[in-house]
C-alpha cells in the first residue's frame, strides 16, 4: 500500500520541526546551566552541575515537546485583519491552554522544580 507523497512530506517536516526544537532547547539549557555554573563557582560555592541541568532540561524540554503544536496553530491560523478577533481569541485561548499543560506537566515530572536548592 503506497503513501501518499504530500503525507510523506508532512511527516518529514513534523519530524524535522520537532527535532530541530530539541535541539535547539537541549543548547539553550546547555549554555545556561554553565553560565549558572561558572557563576556559583565564582561566588565561592561549589555547585553541582547535575542539579543545575536536570530542572533546565525538565522545563526546557517541556517547552520543545509544546513548540512544534504552537507553531504549527501559528503557520495555520495566522492573525490577520479580515478574522482578527476570531483568531486573537483562539490564539488566546491556545496560550491559556499552553500555560496549564506546561506547568502541570512540570510539577508532575519534576516537583521540587520550583524551589531553589542550596548550591
Amino acid at each position: 500500500m503506497a503513501t501518499h507523497p504530500t503525507t510523506n512530506k508532512v511527516v518529514q517536516k513534523t519530524w524535522l520541526l520537532w527535532a530541530w526544537s530539541f535541539g535547539i532547547n537541549t543548547a539553550l539549557v546547555l549554555v545556561f546551566s554553565v553560565q549558572d555554573y561558572y557563576l556559583g563557582r565564582s561566588e565561592g560555592s561549589h555547585p553541582n552541575f547535575w542539579r543545575i541541568l536536570l530542572p533546565g532540561l525538565v522545563s526546557f524540554w517541556i517547552y520543545a515537546a509544546l513548540t512544534p503544536p504552537v507553531l504549527l496553530l501559528c503557520w495555520n491560523y495566522p492573525i490577520q485583519r479580515k478574522r482578527f478577533f476570531s483568531r486573537l481569541s483562539l490564539h488566546f485561548a491556545a496560550s491559556l491552554l499552553f500555560t496549564i499543560i506546561h506547568v502541570t506537566l512540570r510539577i508532575l515530572i519534576y516537583p521540587g522544580l520550583g524551589q531553589r536548592s542550596s548550591v
